[in-house]
């Protein structure tokens, strides 16, 4: 069933059952069915497009939740500060690339970028590498994927940048893909585009 999912997805993409109109609320990710957690409330989030998601966080530790599909599944995720990552990943863009099966540079061959055995909480902020999340990195729950973030890593143009969460101030632009045929190329229904914007108010607990 599973490995007849972006197949079920394109006939309704084709026949536009899916269709969900720009701006409508979401529960989750259209193609990926991602979801974001944070402590201090609700996060938003709404379709911008056929692919991408807005995605409306407070300045705090947030979560990504990932399905479960497999014993073994294998989520890549890249992030930037500008969506020149969603043209490279553009099915034409690629096509002129004829790169690695078509797939962007940073989701290529050795472009996985270190992180401890069972993930740092950092985001990694890199238009050249992308985050390679299985086994522990995917959190300690068998039956719940999870990537947790409490701080960023900006590494481009010859800087190295760490913070937490609460500096960040601009939007992120991410890219995710999960290859559910296994068969090294980014196909339709794989991979979703994201658009982070850290302008939800921090809200406070309440005294007691």
């Amino acid at each position: 069933m599973v490995a007849r999912l972006p197949a079920c997805l394109l006939i309704l993409a084709a026949t536009g059952c899916a269709s969900v109109p720009a701006g409508a609320p979401l529960v989750h990710t259209p193609w990926l069915g991602l979801q974001f957690e944070q402590a201090d409330g609700e996060v938003r989030m709404s379709r911008l497009n056929d692919l991408m998601t807005d995605v409306y966080l407070s300045r705090t530790p947030f979560t990504v939740v990932l399905p479960v599909r497999t014993d073994n599944d294998t989520y890549r995720v890249t992030a930037w500060t500008d969506p020149s990552i969603f043209t490279e990943a553009d099915p034409d863009s690629r096509r002129i690339q004829s790169r690695d099966n078509g797939v962007p540079f940073y989701f290529s061959e050795a472009t996985g970028m270190a992180d401890t055995a069972a993930g740092s909480g950092t985001l990694f902020i890199n238009d050249e590498g992308h985050h390679f999340l299985n086994g522990l990195r995917l959190g300690p729950e068998r039956d719940r994927h999870t990537f947790n973030v409490s701080s960023m890593l900006y590494l481009g143009n010859d800087e190295r940048r760490e913070y937490p969460v609460s500096v960040q101030s601009d939007r992120l632009y991410l890219v995710a893909w999960f290859d559910d045929d296994e068969d090294g190329s980014m196909d339709h229904g794989e991979y979703e585009f994201l658009i982070l914007h850290f302008n939800r108010p921090v809200r406070q607990a309440a005294n007691r």
